[in-house]
């Protein structure tokens, strides 16, 4: 089975501000990790996904905390099958019971396509950028709009 790293860096959070100019942000205590995807998840790849999730977490628990956040960004994954669907619901799942919260960067029709085939869209926050995820009152992206085909 090839070696399918997943890269990860940390950055902290960021929190527009109420007030007269909301377009500002300013950093909160909380850190994300940014979980960078950049192979197919499918059949042959989904054990291995499981795997290494489950280290990265493992090495990087000690320095989360509750109330912070793991970005699995998804925006390199071309394609994505229905089996990879129940992986990251359990990667959520971790996230939720360390008390990290988890979202999902779902910027291409394939990821998309397996969300929404499978009815799991709905269970995960997702966004179209890290930025976005990684702003605490951004809003979710409901759905990609382009439905042209290739």
């Amino acid at each position: 089975m090839p070696d399918l790293p997943i890269s990860a860096t940390t950055t902290p959070r960021t929190q527009t501000r109420v007030g007269e100019d909301h377009n500002r942000s300013a950093a909160t205590d909380s850190t994300a990790l940014i979980a960078d995807i950049a192979y197919d998840l499918d059949l042959n790849t989904v054990d291995m996904f499981r795997a290494m999730f489950g280290a990265l977490v493992d090495r990087t628990a000690s320095g989360l905390a509750d109330g912070d956040l793991i970005v699995l960004d998804l925006s390199r994954v071309d394609f994505m099958s229905v089996q990879a669907v129940p992986a990251l619901i359990e990667a959520r799942d971790l996230a939720s019971r360390l008390g990290i919260d988890f979202k999902l960067i779902t910027a291409t029709r394939g990821v998309e396509h397996a969300l929404t085939a499978t009815g799991a869209r709905q269970i995960f926050e997702c966004h179209a950028t890290i930025e976005s995820a990684c702003t605490a009152d951004a809003p979710r992206v409901c759905a990609l709009t382009d439905t042209a085909g290739p």
